[in-house]
Order: C-alpha cells, then sequence, then structure tokens
C-alpha cells in the first residue's frame, strides 16, 4: 500500500498526520526543520510512523505516494517540492483531506480582509438557530479535527493557501468578501492571487461576493451561477434611486427623512446601524456579508439581526484597548495587509474625525505602499513606521504625512504617546506582517497593549 506523504510538522500537519492514522492510511512525514514543533508527539503517538527531519534523503523524490499533503505556509511551486511532481500528481491540503470525508453541508468564507469576523460571527448565528455548527479552518481548530458524525453544518474561513490545494470542497455556500493586494511574495501578480482566491466557488451551489468584485463574473462566467448573491457598500447609498431599489444587493441604505444608515437588501431596511455596537464600513460589510449568507442558509431573521447588533468583535480587530488623557488607543495588529490596513484607519479617522497617529511596519510581503496615499493624507496627523520594512514605507508616505521612523514596537508606542494630542486616536494598524519581530500578530497585539498599559506612569 502507498504512504501518502506529509510535508511540515506543524499545526496542521500535525492534524494531517494523526487523521490519516485514525483512518488506516500509512503515513512518511518530512519536515526541513531538525526539531519541528510536534515531532516529540509523533515520536511518542505513532513511533512505527517513517519520517526525516532536516535533510531528506534522494530516494524520496522518486517515490510514488497515494498523496502528498503540504501546510498551507508552503508554496507548492518551490523547486524542492516540485521535485515530487515528476512521479506524482499534485499537492493537496488539509481542507481537500476533509472534502474527501465531510458528509454535513459547509459554508465557505475566503477574502483578503473580514473572513475570521464574518465566519465567527456567522458561526454564533448558527448556535443561537440551535444548529450543530463546527467552525474552524484557518481560524482556531484544525479542520480536520472537527470532522464528526453530530455536526450539521460547517463554516470554514478558507485562505488563499489553502485554497490552492482543495479540489473537492462542495459548499453550499462560498463567499469572498474582497480581495486587495496580499502576499506578493508569495504570488506572481495580483492575478494569480485573485486566481486563488476565486478557487473557493468550484463546486458551490450559491456563491456571494463583493459587488465591486467585477473581475469574477467576467472571467468566472462559468463558475459564478445566475443564483448568485451581491453585497457590500455602495457610494451611493439613497433610497430614490431606480435601480438600487430594484436591485437584490444586500447593501446600505441611507433613510433620506431620519438621516439613519439601515443594513437591508434592495429597498428594505433590516438593521438600524445605530444599535449596533461595531461601527464604520467594513464592520457593515461583513455585517451584510453575514445577512446575505444567513438568509441562503434561511436563518431566522430575528435572530441574525440580534447576533449582529451584539457582536462586539474579535481581539486584535480595531480593539479599543485604552483610553489615557482623552487619547484613544486601538490595536487592530490584524490590519496584515494595505487593504486592512486602509479600512481601520477610514473606520478609526470617520469616528475621530481624522485625527490619527498611525503606528505601521512589519514585513510588508513584497506590497507596494504607494496605496496607502489617501487614507494616510485624509484620516492621520503623523506616522510612526517601525520593523524591517519601515523604510520603504517612509519613502512611500513622507510626502503626504510627517512620518517619524523607530526601531521597535515598544519606542513606536512611546512616540505616539509623545505626540498625541487630546482627542486623537492611536491605532496600530500595521499593514505588514508580524514575523520580523513577533511570532504572530496575536503576539504583537499583546505586545502593543502591554506597551499602552505602561503610559499610565
Amino acid at each position: 500500500m502507498q504512504s501518502t506523504l506529509v510535508i511540515g510538522l506543524g499545526k496542521t500537519g500535525w492534524s494531517c498526520v494523526k487523521f490519516l492514522k485514525q483512518q488506516g492510511i500509512a503515513v512518511c512525514v518530512i519536515d526541513t526543520r531538525t526539531a519541528p514543533p510536534y515531532l516529540q508527539q509523533l515520536q511518542e503517538a505513532y513511533p512505527d510512523v517513517e519520517y526525516y527531519c532536516g535533510a531528506w534523503p534522494e530516494q524520496l523524490f522518486m517515490r510514488e505516494f497515494a498523496d502528498i499533503v503540504i501546510s498551507p505556509g508552503l508554496a507548492g511551486h518551490d523547486p524542492m517540492l516540485q521535485r515530487f511532481l515528476v512521479k506524482n500528481n499534485h499537492f493537496i491540503g488539509d481542507i481537500e483531506l476533509f472534502a474527501r470525508y465531510v458528509r454535513a453541508p459547509v459554508v465557505a468564507i475566503t477574502g483578503s480582509n473580514g473572513k475570521s469576523s464574518v465566519t465567527t460571527l456567522l458561526g454564533q448565528v448558527a448556535k443561537q438557530v440551535g444548529v450543530q455548527v463546527a467552525v474552524g479552518g484557518n481560524l482556531g481548530t484544525p479542520i480536520l479535527e472537527l470532522l464528526h458524525q453530530d455536526v450539521e453544518l460547517y463554516i470554514l474561513e478558507l485562505s488563499s493557501f489553502q485554497l490552492e490545494t482543495t479540489y473537492s470542497l462542495k459548499p453550499k455556500v462560498a463567499a469572498l468578501l474582497n480581495t486587495s493586494p496580499d502576499h506578493m511574495d508569495r504570488y506572481a501578480s495580483f492575478e494569480e492571487y485573485q486566481d486563488a482566491k476565486a478557487r473557493i466557488f468550484l463546486n458551490s451551489d450559491y456563491q456571494v461576493y463583493h459587488h465591486e468584485e467585477h473581475w469574477l463574473k467576467d472571467k468566472y462566467i462559468n463558475i459564478i451561477k445566475n443564483n448568485s448573491v451581491l453585497f457590500g457598500v455602495n457610494s451611493n447609498s439613497n433610497l430614490d434611486t431606480e435601480k438600487q431599489v430594484q436591485d437584490n444587493q444586500w447593501r446600505l441604505i441611507k433613510d433620506q427623512n431620519q438621516g439613519e444608515l439601515w443594513l437591508g437588501q434592495g429597498d428594505q431596511k433590516i438593521v438600524n446601524t445605530r444599535f449596533m455596537t461595531l461601527f464604520g464600513q467594513h464592520h457593515f460589510e461583513n455585517a451584510l456579508a453575514v445577512l446575505a449568507i444567513s438568509d441562503l442558509l434561511k436563518f431566522p431573521l430575528h435572530v441574525v439581526t440580534d447576533e449582529i447588533c451584539s457582536f462586539t468583535g474579535l481581539p486584535h480587530r480595531c480593539q479599543l484597548v485604552n483610553v489615557l488623557n482623552n487619547v484613544y488607543w486601538f490595536n487592530d495588529s490584524k490590519a496584515t495587509n494595505i487593504g486592512a490596513a486602509i479600512a481601520s484607519i477610514q473606520s478609526v479617522g470617520e469616528q475621530t474625525k481624522n485625527k490619527v497617529v498611525l503606528l505601521a511596519g512589519g514585513q510588508g510581503k513584497s506590497a507596494d505602499f504607494t496605496s496607502l496615499e489617501q487614507s494616510v493624507k485624509r484620516f492621520t496627523r503623523v506616522v510612526i513606521v517601525f520593523g524591517e520594512d519601515a523604510e520603504q514605507l517612509q519613502q512611500c508616505l513622507s510626502p503626504w504625512v510627517c512620518v517619524m521612523r523607530t526601531h521597535s514596537l515598544a519606542t513606536a508606542v512611546a512616540m505616539a504617546a509623545t505626540v498625541a494630542q487630546s482627542g486623537d486616536s492611536v491605532l496600530l494598524a500595521p499593514a505588514c506582517a508580524s514575523f520580523d519581530m513577533f511570532e504572530n500578530f496575536e503576539a504583537r497585539g499583546e505586545a502593543f497593549i502591554h506597551e499602552v498599559s505602561r503610559q499610565r506612569s
């Protein structure tokens, strides 16, 4: 019997090994690290498993495997990994393994920004409806650990990396929230990144996507069906536009008589945004996506609206962490790309009348920071940059705003405390990955919160 090769013994790889062994499948595990995170667990739980850490035997590249499972962080176009394809067809990931065994309906959600919030909020709605739901994928628990016969609905957050190696998933609803340039250190072009995202619609029953993603219908007309659903905040949200009244799109509606903003569909007003805990365009768009998906799942509307209004968001996502001397401190460490940073700057800037002190920096992932220009010019007073790509950020933004540069997040917070004025908001929205200084964006966010707390003294 041919073995299945698992490449990478991190969190995802370990979940794949455990799942495959539970199915009685022979496994071979390899990792370029001499001591990968789950090596001890592998040795203790499965002493019979063949594994190679560090250098890989040359004969491995000429073996035929039943499947080759790679972790999402590994790029399939890597020259060393490509050598395995001499004798094998393609790489798969944990989502593909999941797709081969899952029996309950699946909602699959992707996007450059907002996917964790939408996935989490939709999961809360499903629980309140009384559905036995499992939430996972790129969020929290590895999805293979959630496979269970009692689950009635799976809600998955999927990254472009995961979608690259997924072929058999058949979502009841597939949603693409938005796309903006990200992971340009992995993809040759923005179009290639978008193509990876669009794979979520393969074999799907219903497609939900942002109305500004025009490229989808133009390029993927054979995948985007007549029963697709659009959502998003329009530039013109007035009720008196005939096209919008007839449109079935989930959108933001401005009541001209009362001056209030509503979430709705077509001309039907459903959620008054003043009752929402979270305010701002990207929060509205996340809520509209949840409304659109919930409608397709036939969830009771009153349950959906209650959960939307009470949702307080996730940690490290435009999170108000403190107010000191009438200065508001926001942690959006999850803003690891330019699109997320722009949404965050706009949201906080609109709330505090364009008085933002922005903290940005880290690993830029080959991004073009000039895209930040408009939001920085409009909403910020000062930008403090730090980290690996601080110099590039400074060069891009200094023509438009006062830019200060420092070597660490701690000193950036201290500098922000010095320059911030009463009524300002200090916003950590890095527009970069955290791996130059921190283990992940969560660790960066916690460090920010700690440094802010020190400003009391």
